[in-house]
């Protein structure tokens, strides 16, 4: 399990998910949404991996990709990315199809602002 988790992949993702959170207190908007959406695409790569069998994992890494997408303002993505691991619903905590059951309409209603 630990060995998602310790990815270097995950590691970066988190630098720049870091980097862009920094980004954001300095006001330089545009350079925070292009980290997070750097670290979004990493993370999402790093949770496809997960094997369904392993559900609290795959969760764990499904849900912070679709909010990393979510903190890059790609609404899109956060409904693609969503629908992708709630296809298959046995690969995923009832806690995490909640959360992107709700990022999902949060995202839903900034798109129709």
């Amino acid at each position: 399990m630990t060995a998602y988790l310790d990815d270097p992949r995950r590691i970066e993702a988190d630098g720049l998910a870091r980097a862009a959170e920094g980004a954001d207190r300095l006001a330089r908007y545009d350079d925070a949404m292009r980290l997070y959406a750097q670290a979004a695409t990493i993370e999402e790569a790093v949770a496809k991996s997960v094997p369904v069998a392993q559900p609290k994992l795959r969760s764990v890494l499904a849900v912070s990709a679709v909010a990393l997408w979510a903190k890059a303002g790609r609404v899109d993505d956060v409904r693609r990315l969503a629908a992708v691991f709630m296809r298959t619903p046995e690969g995923l905590t009832f806690e995490a199809v909640r959360a992107m059951t709700n990022m999902l309409a949060d995202a839903s209603a900034r798109k129709r602002r």
